[in-house]
């Protein structure tokens, strides 16, 4: 730990120092008050929002310091602390969280105001982020601050956005829902991917693949020899590499191909991106598609006997929503909604085919380039198309309510 805060810091020559000698050429480069500010600087910007909201809590208290009992800790549930600018101590049953004085005096050299307008700022290009890879699977940098100039009102410079991107990545690993990728064959431009497309996803799935492969192995059967030779396979982490190696070239070419289906949907222009989505998580965005609901509400009345009542509507649900953000296959949906047996939950096959596959058509795809199949029909018919609950389309005369709830008659309203 004090071997990285004197790399941070740029210390040079502490490689041979005893842990008492570090420590002091530590706390002694801290003194110059103006560096320590610069360290904090970046730990405030890119740190984790509770590790934020922490810093600020001790900060406002007399000292830089407070402390509770172990009984009060279910008091204090978001408190994250960071070595070294914040800390933990517990001592004869009372916890105590401070920040040293190093970084306390530094606070003088910080304008703490900026600071959270920076983060706003970072936190909105990372949520939206989130988003684009949820619906498009792969964005450009530069597409993206056009998007958060869109939803938010200023365009952060291409270097201002990965560093960002990058720093939210690094934070939330191995949980990131995307990771930084550059084209190996390309213009050596940056783009933002999927989670289940960046590397250390595919690290994971050729472990568990090498697992799965292991344990299919008799090795009763196999002389020593052959056992030992095996292990060094596996264990050789050269044969790993190898592998994450084609699974890179695989996934990069799935990217280009991703690309190519989106530069063919250029015309369309950018996806749509309701105003919601400048806040709201876009999962919580999609299951709350009026599609989702109606499916939903289909399952909670046929319930299977072996099912939970309060949770199976859900559970298909999400299951649904989550294979068609990871998934570039065409009836991989549908797939999974027989997987689920939700195929067989009645006779009247119209009534779940019919709302599985509208909720279908109502998702982003990545190989729309995040428009959902509705929304392109609509844009091609240039009118709102509604559905029945089974999914059907609806038909609404001219002078029939319009069936968005306006309360005005359709052709003036929808069918304009």
């Amino acid at each position: 730990m004090l071997e990285a805060d004197a790399k941070r810091l740029g210390l040079r020559g502490v490689s041979k120092l005893r842990k008492a000698e570090l420590a002091h050429a530590i706390a002694e480069a801290l003194r110059d008050g103006e560096l320590a500010a610069r360290e904090l600087t970046d730990f405030l910007l890119d740190c984790h929002p509770a590790e934020f909201k922490t810093f600020k809590s001790i900060l406002a208290m007399p000292q830089g310091a407070f402390s509770f009992t172990e009984a009060e800790a279910a008091e204090h549930p978001g408190l994250m602390v960071y070595a070294p600018y914040t800390r933990l101590y517990l001592h004869e049953g009372r916890f105590t969280a401070i920040i040293p004085d190093e970084y306390r005096q530094a606070m003088e050299h910080i304008d703490l105001d900026d600071l959270e307008r920076q983060r706003s700022r970072a936190e909105s290009i990372v949520h939206l982020g989130e988003v684009l890879v949820d619906f498009c699977g792969i964005v450009s940098i530069q597409g993206l601050a056009a998007r958060v100039q869109e939803l938010h009102g200023f365009t952060p410079g291409e270097d201002e956005a990965r560093r960002t991107l990058a720093a939210a990545a690094r934070r939330e690993m191995p949980y990131a829902a995307f990771e930084l990728w550059r084209d190996p064959q390309g213009d050596d431009a940056w783009y933002l991917v999927h989670s289940s497309l960046g590397d250390h996803a595919l690290v994971d799935i050729v472990r568990r693949s090498m697992e799965r492969e292991i344990d299919a192995i008799d090795f009763d059967s196999m002389s020593p020899q052959e056992q030992a030779a095996l292990i060094e396979r596996y264990a050789d982490s050269a044969y790993l590499l190898h592998e994450v190696q084609e699974k890179q070239s695989q996934r990069d070419r799935y990217l280009h191909d991703l690309m190519a289906l989106h530069r063919e949907k250029d015309a369309e222009g950018p996806c749509p991106l309701p105003a919601e989505l400048a806040q709201q998580d876009p999962f919580e965005w999609q299951a709350q598609l009026p599609e989702a609901i109606n499916l939903r509400n289909w399952l909670d009345a046929h319930v299977p006997d072996d099912e939970d009542d309060m949770l199976f509507a859900d559970d298909v649900v999400s299951e649904l929503i989550e294979v068609n953000e990871t998934s570039g296959e065409p009836n991989a949906f549908l797939n999974s909604a027989a997987d689920m047996d939700q195929l067989t939950l009645t006779e009247d096959t119209q009534a779940i085919l019919g709302r599985i596959m509208a909720l279908a058509n109502a998702l982003p795809k990545w190989e729309n380039n995040g428009w959902a199949p509705n929304a392109l029909f609509e844009r091609e018919v240039g009118h709102r198309v509604f559905h029945n609950p089974d999914g059907s389309e609806m038909r609404v005369g001219r002078n029939d309510p319009c069936p968005c709830g306006s309360g005005k008659k359709y052709k003036k309203c929808c069918g304009r």
